[in-house]
């Protein structure tokens, strides 16, 4: 049964100017050319940006804030701008060949920012200890759980997993993907979780330096030479913006040398002389995916619930008007995906799906919506449809609002 593109669009930032070269993951076998290196004309990056939530210990946020971490902490695999996944804090990883046994060897010689000593396997026990604690906010607590119960540390630079069960994937579900980053055991052990709260100890090429809450996080470049990458600037300041106008007008003014801006405000950006860079790569800002809640294995599962129903949920999918979407709300920017998080440019896309947004059961999809048993469950899940299109929500969860609805 063939299926609606999603929509997948460049995300879109304006700078004046300024680059943050070599603050970069790592490159792939065939990396795309880049630009000669540009000298920094600043020694601090001013970088205005929207963050509802500070918190200084990443197992007290939800992964929709974890930009605020990116430049300090590291996890063991790194996702590159590719979504190949390369090496960081873990030299290499194998996988058995039934998928239940995971050996992790670690970096030698990383040390943790302010002198707290060099990273070893008894971090990695610790993160996982930190992620199934009462006070984690941390969406992976049976993950980190059973590997806690099932992880042998055979030295300092080596841990392996022996689990119940095939694990594909642990190397992405340990990687900056999920933003699942090491955290350090001596320093929590020294100052506990009043420490954490107050400072930021990592492993990444920024050391924290201030954060003043409501108005900025202040990092520094640590004071040695980083394994990984040397960034550019001196200091980096995330200014805490909420308003998007407010981000332009300090763009405009000088006051900050980066922002993201809503693609309805970029026009004013470009006629004020300032310049829009677009992602080199694939992107998708914002999507939204009902997480398997509609399968009868989860506890949770509740057969009444209209999301339970297969047709539903291809009824609401087909409602979604990508196109309306792609020239209003994205102004003409983005394209067609097919499948979620697929693109034809992306290394792991082999195949160009054949009859996506076709129905093969010979109804429209005027006809899916407003008949049949289909067409009363999405009415009663709260939304109305005429002629294949969402007209109102009366649920705010229902995900519709999003750019991209995966069902």
């Amino acid at each position: 049964m063939g299926r609606k593109p999603l929509l997948r669009c460049g995300m879109a930032i304006v700078v004046v100017l300024l680059t943050l070269r070599g603050f970069a993951p790592a490159q792939t076998s065939t990396p795309p050319p880049t630009p000669a290196p540009t000298p920094p004309q600043v020694e601090r990056l001013k970088v205005a940006v929207q963050l509802e939530r500070e918190q200084n210990d990443p197992i007290l946020m939800t992964l929709v804030f974890a930009s605020q971490y990116a430049p300090v902490y590291e996890a063991l695999v790194e996702e590159d701008p590719w979504h190949n996944f390369v090496p960081m804090l873990a030299t290499d990883w194998q996988m058995s060949p039934d998928g239940k046994t995971w050996t992790f060897n670690l970096r030698k010689g990383i040390q943790w920012h302010f002198g707290w000593g060099e990273f070893t396997a008894k971090d990695v026990v610790h993160t996982l200890q930190r992620h199934v604690r009462g006070e984690s906010m941390s969406g992976q607590v049976s993950l980190m759980k059973e590997l806690l119960e099932h992880v042998e540390v055979v030295n300092d630079y080596q841990l392996i997993f022996r689990l119940p069960h095939p694990q594909t994937d642990l190397h992405i579900q340990l990687s900056t993907r999920l933003y699942n980053v090491i955290l350090c055991k001596a320093y929590f052990d020294a100052e506990g979780q009043e420490g954490v709260n107050r400072k930021m100890v990592g492993t990444g090429p920024y050391q924290f330096k201030e954060r003043v809450l409501g108005q900025y996080l202040l990092l520094e470049r640590v004071p040695y030479q980083h394994w990984r990458v040397t960034p550019d600037f001196k200091e980096l300041q995330l200014l805490l913006v909420p308003e998007p106008t407010t981000r332009l007008a300090m763009l405009v003014r000088g006051e900050a040398h980066l922002a993201i801006v809503p693609f309805e405000t970029q026009p004013q950006a470009t006629a004020k002389g300032l310049k829009v860079r677009k992602a080199t790569v694939p992107t998708m800002p914002v999507y939204a995916m009902f997480g398997g809640n509609y399968l009868p294995s989860k506890p949770h599962y509740d057969p009444s619930i209209p999301w339970t129903k297969r047709l539903v949920r291809e009824a609401l999918n087909r409602a979604v008007d990508r196109k309306a979407i792609q020239n209003t709300i994205l102004g003409g920017r983005g394209d067609p995906m097919a499948v979620t998080f697929w693109d034809a440019t992306l290394p792991y896309s082999h195949a160009t799906p054949g009859t996506a947004g076709t129905h093969t059961g010979g109804r429209s999809d005027c006809q899916l919506l407003a008949g049949d048993r289909c067409g009363r469950q999405a009415r009663r899940a709260g939304v109305r449809l005429v002629a294949g299109q969402v007209l109102e929500r009366a649920n705010p969860w229902s995900g519709l609002d999003r750019c991209h609805v995966a069902l």
